[in-house]
């Protein structure tokens, strides 16, 4: 043990700051690391695994003046497209769907 956490925990922490500076993501890196690496929910890994994610995010961006590794630059959107996202959006949310039903399905076929 190093000063009162476990090895576990410092493992949990560093993955997520890492994650976290590499694609400028402090909640996903954390919560990848509860489910990825720790497999289960703890309140200590989560509070230590997020702190660390937003501080190494925070120095990698402002200190270092890094991007992200997926940088992408955003254009903004016109607004006589929000009506076409919308529209894919519902599309896609069916699709999605149908998708999950035939998944959970194939065990019946089969």
């Amino acid at each position: 043990k190093q000063i009162g956490f476990d090895r576990q925990v410092l493992i949990s922490s560093g993955a997520a700051a890492g994650l976290s500076a590499a694609f400028n993501a402090p909640i996903a890196s954390t919560l990848f690391v509860l489910e990825e690496i720790y497999h289960n929910f703890s309140t200590n890994i989560w509070i230590v695994s997020l702190t660390s994610a937003i501080t190494s995010d925070m120095v990698a961006t402002y200190v270092f003046g890094l991007k992200p590794v997926l940088y992408m630059k955003s254009t903004p959107l016109p607004l006589k497209y929000f009506l076409w996202v919308v529209l894919l959006g519902i599309v896609l949310g069916v699709l999605g769907r149908i998708y999950q039903m035939v998944i959970l399905s194939m065990g019946k076929w089969y």
